[in-house]
């Protein structure tokens, strides 16, 4: 490790397009913790009427507090505007300064610890939703991506949007879950969740992030790689905008046995924040 590499990184769950919340996290980070580098799991908010001013502030509030943000696409994202942003060289989308959007399976390293981001999700919620417009097809992980992701190496954290098929995820009970998605949006969330479940268990990482759920949790499972050998697996799932625990901070000074605390900044009392 280099005197100048990192030894944490920040690690963040859906923004919604909430640009006094994004703000807020981003000035709580920079007065509690010497980070550079945050990590955002999807939601971020490329989508809606107005995103590009979002885009804007929370561009300018980085730059501030020197951080750069890396995000991997979440469900609700318009993803038709993000493939036509430029790209840089290493395949990641340019989404505003200081913001780029990683493609699904991008894989990095910091102070020696691998990682693997692969966001998606399925809109449970789509059928009130306008294709093209609030929806995108492209927000699932294909068979084909997923068959990508899982030929590459082991890696120590993945970075997800979605939870996989089989954690403990706070959630409805199921049949209120269907009666208020239907049987197919079901079996196709159902469906996703399994194609994950698939990548987790051919990368089996020690630590695994993901927000989509709207909840903070953590557990530790006992899960099998194809070849039929035992992994165990940590995995943290995060809140959304303004809700306790939508940030973490994740250190990696001892690869071997990573770390997280909560960075999440206090919740708004009576008037919402002002992010002007």
């Amino acid at each position: 490790m280099t005197p100048t590499e990192p030894t944490s990184v920040a690690v963040a769950g859906d923004w919604h397009g909430n640009a006094s919340w994004a703000i807020k996290c981003i000035r709580h980070l920079a007065e509690h913790a010497d980070v550079t580098l945050l990590l955002h799991l999807g939601d971020f908010g490329y989508m809606g009427e107005g995103f590009d001013r979002y885009l804007h502030k929370v561009s300018r509030e980085a730059a501030k507090a020197g951080v750069t943000i890396w995000v991997l696409p979440g469900n609700h994202e318009n993803y038709d505007w993000l493939a036509k942003q430029p790209v840089d060289n290493q395949g990641r989308t340019i989404t505003s300064h200081g913001i780029l959007a990683l493609p699904r399976g991008y894989r990095f390293t910091v102070a020696g610890v691998t990682f693997c981001a692969v966001g998606g999700a399925v809109s449970v919620d789509k059928g009130r939703r306008t294709f093209g417009r609030s929806w995108w097809p492209q927000e699932e992980i294909t068979e084909t991506e997923a068959n990508a992701i899982s030929a590459g190496p082991p890696v120590d954290v993945l970075l997800t949007h979605d939870a996989p098929m089989g954690c403990a995820t706070p959630r409805m009970d199921r049949r209120s879950f269907l009666d208020w998605v239907g049987p197919v949006v079901a079996s196709e969330a159902d469906a996703h969740q399994v194609r994950l479940r698939n990548i987790v268990d051919a990368l089996h990482p020690r630590l695994l992030l993901h927000g989509h759920m709207h909840a903070r949790y953590s557990e530790t499972v006992e899960w099998v790689t194809p070849d039929y050998k035992p992994y165990t697996c940590r995995i943290e799932g995060l809140a959304c905008d303004d809700m306790e625990g939508n940030q973490i901070l994740l250190d990696l000074t001892d690869p071997t046995n990573l770390t997280v605390t909560d960075l999440t900044p206090p919740l708004s009392k009576g008037p919402r924040f002002r992010d002007d």
